[in-house]
């Protein structure tokens, strides 16, 4: 069993910031999409940014490259503080 580690404030402060640094034309991977959406108040599984990625491609804008999705992390932002994308 492992001990689960207790985040100082200061830890958690950094966290915030090197989120909120992250420059809107990034491009992230779902994998990366997950903890930023979190972050944002919007958490979500990469199961479930697979079925908004079938369901709903207008919700989140997404990028495609052969097999490999990202996402704009500016587009991350506005979907997670509530704005959809082309409504």
């Amino acid at each position: 069993m492992s001990a689960r580690t207790i985040r100082t404030p200061e830890q958690i402060a950094a966290d915030a910031r090197a989120y909120d640094e992250i420059p809107d034309t990034a491009l992230v991977t779902p994998a990366e999409a997950v903890p930023l959406l979190r972050y944002y108040g919007r958490p979500l599984s990469s199961r479930s940014l697979d079925e908004y990625r079938y369901r709903k491609p207008e919700a989140i804008r997404f990028f495609k490259q052969g097999r490999t999705v990202s996402y704009r992390v500016g587009d991350l932002r506005r979907f997670a503080l509530g704005d959809l994308i082309n409504s």
